[in-house]
């Protein structure tokens, strides 16, 4: 997925915690939908501190620091 690598580690764990608890609250098919490998691009958006989370059937989720997602 492109722009991991360009997350800070602090960053990439955040990623990783709200990525779980994401797949976590959906169903075994929808998680399918919204696994790592369907994930084409992450960006960090520093006016909502957030990071913004892109998939391949066009959707994007927010990821926040207080670890939730919108």
């Amino acid at each position: 997925m492109r722009g991991y690598n360009k997350l800070s580690k602090p960053l990439q764990q955040l990623f990783n915690k709200v990525h779980g608890r994401h797949l976590n609250a959906m169903g075994q098919e929808m998680r399918k939908e919204y696994s790592r490998d369907k994930i084409t691009q992450l960006k960090v958006d520093p006016e909502e501190r957030c990071i913004q989370v892109y998939f391949v059937n066009g959707e994007m989720f927010k990821y926040f620091n207080d670890l939730t997602w919108g």
